[in-house]
């Protein structure tokens, strides 16, 4: 449980460094992995506390949902409906990043 734990933290680290590239890219200046390193040099812990915040507030907002459903008794009468909600929740965070 601890490995996979610094799995994601290492992970989102380096996303957050490399995201830059992508970000460049879907405005129309491509730039190559090396130069988005080199252009967040300093800011990978700010990057990665802001992956960590949004996850957290999807995870917020999911267990959320969650526990109304449960107490509702949704979750046993329509559990993908459930998924669905935690689906949407999680595609509009990642909209926001």
């Amino acid at each position: 449980m601890v490995a996979e734990g610094c799995y994601l933290i290492a992970s989102a680290y380096v996303f957050g460094r490399l995201a830059l590239s992508f970000a460049a890219l879907s405005v129309d200046r491509p730039m190559s992995l090396w130069q988005s390193w080199q252009a967040t040099q300093g800011n990978g812990l700010r990057l990665l506390a802001t992956y960590l915040l949004a996850a957290i507030g999807w995870l917020a907002v999911s267990l959320f949902f969650g526990l109304i459903a449960g107490t509702l008794g949704l979750s046993d009468a329509a559990p993908y409906t459930l998924l669905l909600i935690n689906a949407v929740a999680f595609a509009g965070s990642l909209h926001c990043w």
